[in-house]
């Protein structure tokens, strides 16, 4: 029983290690211009073939569904990139917190999920 959990365990962190890294490279790539651009275009493209299919409501659902697509998944990008960001946040605070003379540390250690914040800040 046990060594089937241990597996289970081991597939979750390599899946959420792979998902750090895609939604890290995701997120750097997302916010260039180059890819501004290329949406752009594609809406572009979308736009000029209208007259093509007669603004049908299969021309109208392909752009419609292709930005609903987009919007969720960029929600998880987006929410992985914040609490990457917080969590490196984090980590460097408390590291200025513990330098400091006479800080109060009541905050580091109410368990807040400060490990969990570092080990998150580490995958960046």
């Amino acid at each position: 029983m046990s060594s089937s959990h241990d597996r289970v365990i081991r597939q979750s962190a390599k899946g959420a290690a792979l998902f750090t890294r895609l939604a890290h490279a995701i997120a750097l790539r997302s916010g260039k211009p180059a890819t501004f651009f290329i949406a752009l275009a594609i809406i572009v493209v979308w736009a000029l073939s209208g007259p093509i299919f007669g603004f049908n409501d299969t021309w109208q659902l392909v752009i419609n569904t292709s930005t609903t697509i987009v919007t969720f998944l960029m929600v998880f990008v987006i929410q992985s990139s914040q609490n990457g960001d917080s969590a490196a946040m984090q980590i460097k605070l408390d590291e200025l917190i513990s330098k400091l003379e006479g800080a109060r540390r009541t905050a580091r250690s109410r368990g807040d999920g400060s490990g969990e914040a570092r080990e998150a800040a580490a995958q960046f």
